[in-house]
């Protein structure tokens, strides 16, 4: 099997935006069912020693599921492996990558939007009431904020 990283780098790096970038293509690396890069428990590429996935390109499994191609569960997987190298490198173990939902808004139109918060569900104006006051603390923005 050659290396995913190849030509001798000890390190490679790219970044996706809404679909796995076409590099990850010329890898030859284990896929899911999806064709996305699969990964372990830790984001590990298997047989791939030292080489993680994250992203709309990992096919991180949780709960019997790929993880979503969305901005939290990638955010949530980049801090999760940042942290992970520097274990390694201190030679401590690691504990398992567990996405944790914080739940979604997504405002639909002046004064309403949706939002999921658990088992909850909001929308119109208390979708958008419950997003001004979650956002801090309870749901995972993305882009530039809400606005309702």
């Amino acid at each position: 099997m050659r290396r995913p990283c190849g030509r001798g780098s000890r390190s490679w790096w790219w970044a996706a935006g809404v679909k796995p970038a076409e590099l990850d293509a010329a890898l030859d690396v284990p896929r899911t069912r999806s064709r996305r890069i699969a990964a372990d428990a830790y984001l590990r590429i298997p047989e791939c020693p030292g080489a993680f996935a994250i992203g709309d390109v990992a096919g991180a499994i949780q709960d019997g599921r790929e993880l979503a191609m969305m901005s939290p569960q990638a955010m949530q997987e980049g801090r999760y492996v940042a942290g992970a190298i520097v274990w390694l490198e201190g030679r401590e173990p690691l504990r398992p990558f567990r996405y944790r939902d914080k739940g979604v808004m997504a405002t639909i139109g002046r004064q309403a939007a949706v939002a999921q918060v658990g088992p909850l569900a909001f929308k119109g104006a208390t979708g958008c009431s419950c997003g001004s006051s979650c956002t801090s603390t309870s749901l995972s923005a993305t882009g530039t904020g809400w606005r309702c």
